[in-house]
């Protein structure tokens, strides 16, 4: 038993940390991944939601795996999720028998842009369904489960699939979510030149994508002089929308000049912002350093740190770059996260 319960945890972290990889980009839509894993224990398949409006996480997952079973890769053809629940609500000849479904979140129950996932699992009829967290307003998907006759285990890492819907629950309680993002360096330097890799730029781009405005300070934008756009943005989020700007000062005085690069994006509102009550509902994104989540830290609900593997010479000092090492390991001991570190 004991043994079980291992492989369902471990099983369940996996999708945990695959369904991280999304946060924030499904909004207003929870994060959440889902495994399709065959009788002998072979993980079919791993997806996530990526957009909101798009495929649920079981549906892709259940998508990728119907290939591998059947060996039909028409299936793959399919982008709309209306379709994929058709195709395979037609086509399963009970391929899902002997598998075991994990998803972080208790498939949904009701129809919205997409069709139920729980009426969808009902029919095809997997052996298991693990959970990590019940749903917390569209419930009903465990019940659906169980009157079909599947088993379902629920509350699989219900902590940690409870952390994963945050932002999610932040936007539905507050009917806004603001985050504050900051890179820095090992040294705590957030300020000499670019820091984030390419990957990490891309993800912030992804979140920009889907945010309804970007908060700096007056400081950045005056030293920076930032486009604060999406440019970098890939797939299903690149687009030509940028969203709005908030300048944060205090400073009654202080005037925009027209010539700065956020005004470049067409079709966006920039402002100056010195009270929380000037936030409108949605996801808002503030892109800054210490002082400004100081000032301002009433105004967050998550905080999300990019760290690079990196020094300069003297932080702060616009001294030289020192070099570049590379992470071998991330580790979370107790309330920290160890970075095990090579030259790079």
């Amino acid at each position: 038993m004991a043994r079980a319960l291992l492989g369902e945890e471990l099983l369940m972290g996996l999708c945990l940390e695959y369904a991280w990889q999304y946060q924030s980009l499904t909004l207003p839509n929870p994060a959440v991944a889902a495994m399709v894993v065959d009788r002998n224990g072979k993980i079919l398949s791993m997806a996530a939601h990526q957009i909101a409006g798009g495929a649920h996480a079981e549906v892709l997952a259940l998508q990728e795996a119907y290939v591998d079973l059947s060996g039909d890769r028409a299936i793959l053809e399919l982008k709309d999720s209306k379709d994929i629940h058709k195709f395979l609500e037609n086509n399963h000849n009970n391929i899902f028998q002997d598998c075991s479904i994990y998803v972080t979140l208790e498939p949904c129950n009701n129809y919205g842009k997409t069709p139920p996932c729980a009426r969808l699992l009902a029919l095809l009829k997997p052996r298991v369904v693990y959970i990590s967290a019940p749903e917390t307003k569209n419930i009903g998907g465990i019940e659906i489960l169980r009157d079909a006759g599947i088993e379902v285990k629920s509350g699989i890492l219900k902590e940690r699939g409870e952390d994963l819907l945050l932002p999610f629950l932040c936007l539905q309680k507050k009917d806004r979510f603001v985050l504050f993002k900051l890179a820095m360096r090992l040294d705590g330097d957030y300020k000499s030149g670019s820091i984030s890799s390419h990957l990490a730029r891309q993800f912030t781009h992804n979140q920009r994508s889907r945010a309804k405005s970007i908060l700096i300070s007056k400081n950045t934008l005056l030293n920076d002089n930032p486009k604060l756009d999406c440019r970098f943005a890939s797939k299903p989020y690149s687009t030509s929308y940028s969203p709005d700007v908030g300048i944060v000062t205090r400073d009654e005085s202080f005037k925009l000049d027209l010539g700065l690069n956020i005004f470049l994006q067409k079709d966006r509102k920039v402002r100056l912002i010195n009270s929380p009550l000037e936030l409108e509902s949605g996801f808002h994104i503030i892109e800054g350093g210490w002082g400004l989540l100081e000032a301002y830290r009433e105004w967050v609900d998550m905080i999300i740190v990019h760290i690079s593997p990196s020094l300069v010479d003297c932080a702060y000092s616009g001294a030289s770059f020192m070099g570049r090492f590379r992470i071998v390991h991330l580790q979370k001991m107790g309330d920290d996260v160890l970075l095990w570190l090579v030259n790079s």
